[in-house]
């Protein structure tokens, strides 16, 4: 990918109204709970951070549930104001811009959770990636309920509950 662009994002630049988060709500049951599924999560993957190589996999996110740590989903567009965002282009797949803004979220500190936007080219695809301080806490965890099912991927990276 080339032609990288930075920008600072002004305050709630990526903040809107959007549907909360069933925090509650019953996922998949796992053996041991929530924490030995994410715990084994973690460890397959050498550390606490988001998957970011090509290849890996994306679950469609259809916001009955709440999202896990360290899962990619498709059409999840968190509402948070973003405290930095990135652009680039020339990918070849969507799940390529996908895969370069978790990178680009797994090489920040602060970043708990990341939402980037896709848009087809001629030639290929671009993304506008944007990095959130917050996830469970301060309403990070409030999304757009009109990007279910849509080419917008995020993930929660860091979790506060980590100690990681």
């Amino acid at each position: 990918a080339g032609g990288a662009v930075a920008a600072e994002a002004p305050a709630g630049a990526s903040a809107a109204r959007g549907g909360t988060l069933p925090l509650g709500a019953a996922g998949r049951s796992h053996p041991g709970g929530e924490d030995a599924a994410n715990a084994s999560d973690v460890s397959a993957r050498g550390g606490c951070r988001c998957p970011d190589a090509d290849g890996g996999s994306i679950t469609e996110f259809n916001g009955s549930v709440a999202p896990r740590p360290y899962v990619t989903y498709r059409g999840l567009d968190f509402a948070y104001k973003s405290y930095h965002t990135a652009g680039d282009f020339g990918f070849g797949t969507r799940e390529k811009v996908a895969w370069w803004c978790a990178g680009v979220c797994n090489n920040h500190p602060n970043c708990k959770t990341y939402t980037v936007h896709t848009l087809r080219l001629l030639t290929g695809f671009r993304g506008k990636c944007y990095l959130h301080k917050h996830w469970l806490d301060d309403g990070g965890s409030r999304f757009h309920n009109n990007s279910i099912g849509h080419d917008i991927f995020s993930a929660v990276c860091r979790p506060e509950t980590d100690s990681c």
